[in-house]
C-alpha cells in the first residue's frame, strides 16, 4: 500500500479523524478513481478504491 494511505489508516483506526474529513477525502478518492479509469492506469485505480471502500465502511460506522 502506498505510503500516503499508510498515514489515514492509522487515524481512521484511532478514529482521529472527523466525519467532514471523510466526506471530503471520498469526493478526493472518487475524482481520481475516475481519472485514473479514463487514463487506463487500472493499477492506480485499484489502490485508490480500495482505500475508498474503507472510508466507506468508516462513514458508516461514523453515523450510528
Amino acid at each position: 500500500m502506498e505510503k500516503r494511505y499508510e498515514e489515514l489508516l492509522k487515524k481512521l483506526k484511532a478514529k482521529k479523524i472527523e466525519y467532514k474529513e471523510l466526506k471530503e477525502l471520498k469526493a478526493t478518492l472518487e475524482e481520481r478513481i475516475r481519472i485514473c479509469e479514463e487514463s487506463e492506469r487500472c493499477d492506480e485505480a485499484a489502490s485508490e478504491y480500495f482505500v475508498l471502500k474503507i472510508v466507506e465502511e468508516f462513514m458508516e460506522k461514523y453515523k450510528d
